[in-house]
């Protein structure tokens, strides 16, 4: 089977820079460059019918035309064996958790030396996750001020929706897999918001990984 990899940047510049970075540390992968959700996502249909396995992605959170959170989601949920990479000028909790929830298996920061992206991106070879070095005291630090795992506990349909969190869903799509409206999924999710004093589906993705859901 055929192997590709893609890249996700709506600037020409920094498009032609990453094709650039990938051809030499990925000489025997074919990599495609897109510049928004609309052709990436042609390109993915593409690639099925193609029978190509997708290596990597590339992806941009700021796009044209949404956030590339939601081009790493279907990768997770359709292509499982992609790496999904995020490239941006973005390094806040929140862009950088929701990437995670959302399946997210490295991130990288544009304003990083070129030489680091480049060091970084050769990790992908070795099976590591690619972290620019900032992102990576952010992480630490998230978790250490977290503390050890809650101790609330949570109904069998609360740790089911939180669990589903936990893989990037949302609430749409953690209805659809329990068989309920998603009136009474946004009602089990409120709740166990309230409980582990959480408000957002990246903080619920780490607490779903700390209680061993996902």
């Amino acid at each position: 089977m055929r192997v590709a990899g893609m890249i996700v940047e709506d600037l020409s510049a920094v498009r032609d820079w990453l094709a650039g970075v990938c051809a030499r540390v990925f000489p025997d992968v074919a990599v495609t460059a897109c510049c928004d959700l609309a052709s990436a996502r042609t390109f993915l249909r593409r690639l099925r019918c193609e029978e190509t396995e997708l290596a990597f992605a590339l992806v941009d959170l700021g796009l044209p035309d949404g956030s590339g959170i939601d081009l790493i989601r279907e990768l997770s949920l359709h292509h499982p064996g992609t790496l999904p990479v995020v490239v941006t000028i973005y390094g806040d909790d929140r862009r950088l958790f929701d990437a995670i929830a959302a399946g997210a298996q490295g991130y990288l920061l544009k304003d990083d030396d070129p030489e680091a992206i480049e060091s970084n991106l050769q990790r992908i070879r070795r099976g590591e996750p690619p972290l620019s070095p900032a992102v990576a005291r952010r992480m630490i630090a998230h978790f250490r001020d977290i503390g050890t795992p809650s101790s609330v506990e949570l109904t069998q349909q609360e740790t089911r929706a939180l669990a589903l969190l936990g893989l990037g869903m949302r609430i749409q799509d953690v209805g659809r897999e329990m068989g309920i409206s998603v009136h009474t999924a946004r009602d089990h999710v409120k709740a166990l918001y309230g409980k582990l004093n959480i408000s957002s589906r990246a903080e619920a993705a780490v607490e779903a990984v700390r209680r061993g859901l996902v």
